[in-house]
């Protein structure tokens, strides 16, 4: 009897033992290495690391044209740097003392500044000692996740547009973008001479642009257009490269330019704020529309819509009756994005690509 209770708990402790979870290590995920990529978009290298100059660019721009200047600055080097191909950075060869001296004045100790000691003449009016380079944004590629080994790099030149003239009376002149465009030429091989000096950089691709503000002089936010660029260049190894202009610009849909060289457009964007009016009856609203123009044509429309205190189903009301009325803009072909404000802060942003239906996106 003793011996089958004995088999009796030695079995029931076999089954207990073979039920039990087994002590194994179970491999943690593999770590996130990059985010975002996909269909023509460039994977960005984790852990993400800030620009060592975001703090200048804060200081200096509006919000309007530094989110400008990193975009387009990327779409261009999809020219050159395959996003099949690369990762990407933040710049980081251009550190705070090199960024210094290049927007710094030339000296004797100061070879590369790209800033000259010297007055320049444009259609016989003197610049005294001008300041054309205000700025350079960088951003590096890589076609490994080593974010040390810089496979390429991209940087954009500000060129400054108002120029002071007279510093007693404070006379200024806006230069064009033809003068600017043959001024950043000259400068643009001058910073790819500087950067070839750097270590591990004589033989990487080296990408220029040329960008340009609109309001340079004026940092505070309202609704002004972003600058665009106006020309750049690929450097391969030590090779010279050739600049080309870059045909584009923003322009408001209300604008002369558009009424002038695009009337279907003004005439779609007028019946738009007719119809947003209509809506909202006797209420004040604001409505700017901006279209980005390119050597192909209009390439795609912003527009934000500006009113006071409103309850929630007025403002969702409006985005679901412009999920209709972007219809007027299907023969155009390009995407649009509406962000609805109440006062200065984003509600509602509807978002319509082409050949497709617009998408209300709630933000809270």
């Amino acid at each position: 009897m003793k011996i089958k209770l004995i088999l009796v708990l030695l079995l029931i402790l076999s089954a207990c033992g073979q039920t039990s979870t087994p002590d194994t290590e179970v491999p943690d995920e593999a770590p996130i290495e990059v985010v975002g990529g996909g269909k023509g978009e460039y994977p960005i290298i984790l852990p993400f690391i800030t620009s060592p100059l975001r703090q200048e660019y804060a200081n200096y721009y509006r919000e309007i044209d530094m989110m400008e200047i990193g975009r387009q600055l990327q779409n261009h080097s999809k020219d050159y740097f395959s996003t099949d191909k690369y990762n990407l950075s933040e710049g980081t060869l251009i550190t705070p003392d090199r960024y210094y001296e290049l927007i710094g004045r030339e000296s004797d100790t100061n070879i590369y500044a790209l800033n000259k000691n010297e007055d320049y003449v444009v259609d016989g009016v003197t610049i005294p000692k001008p300041v054309f380079v205000s700025d350079l944004v960088e951003i590096n590629f890589h076609d490994t996740l080593d974010r040390d080994s810089v496979d390429g790099v991209s940087v954009a030149m500000v060129m400054k547009r108002i120029q002071t003239t007279d510093r007693q009376t404070g006379a200024t002149v806006r230069l064009s973008d033809k003068v600017l465009y043959e001024v950043g030429v000259t400068l643009g091989q001058q910073l790819h001479s500087f950067l070839r000096t750097l270590p591990n950089m004589s033989d990487k691709p080296i990408m220029i642009g040329m960008y340009v503000q609109e309001s340079d002089e004026d940092r505070l936010p309202g609704k002004y257009l972003p600058g665009h660029f106006l020309g750049h260049a690929l450097f391969e190894s030590a090779r010279n490269g050739t600049f080309v202009e870059t045909k584009e610009k923003w322009e408001l849909l209300n604008g002369p330019y558009i009424f002038d060289s695009m009337p279907e457009t003004y005439s779609a964007f007028t019946e738009l704020k007719r119809r947003i009016f209509t809506f909202m009856g006797d209420e004040n609203v604001a409505v700017v529309g901006k279209g980005f123009l390119n050597k192909d044509g209009l390439d795609e429309i912003q527009l934000e819509i500006s009113t006071g205190s409103k309850t929630y189903l007025e403002v969702l009301g409006l985005a679901e009756s412009l999920k209709t009325n972007l219809n007027l803009f299907d023969q155009f072909k390009v995407p649009i994005v509406v962000e609805i404000k109440i006062f200065q802060s984003t509600k509602i942003v509807v978002s319509k690509l082409p050949g497709q239906d617009a998408v209300v996106i709630k933000l809270n």
